[in-house]
């Protein structure tokens, strides 16, 4: 049985696993982790997925839609 202080903190390094992987890992696989578990609560919005590599590094991350980075992602 798993409280409910622990589902949180594991929720929150689930988060944090897939921003790092993001921001500094595989790009792709940190994009589709985001994505996944965003979805779980109807968060997966673009905005709210390429505001943090964004603001992290304006000079090299761009503001853009989800479909669009998976095709940037792919071309790489």
């Amino acid at each position: 049985m798993v409280s409910l202080f622990d589902k949180l903190k594991l929720k929150k390094d689930m988060l944090s696993i897939e921003i790092y992987q993001l921001l500094y890992g595989n790009k792709k696989n940190g994009f589709e982790g985001l994505v996944e578990f965003l979805a779980q609560y109807n968060l997966a919005k673009w905005t709210i997925i390429s505001v943090t590599p964004y603001c992290i590094n304006r000079h090299s991350e761009y503001f853009i839609k989800p479909t669009t980075t998976k095709m940037i992602i792919k071309s790489t």
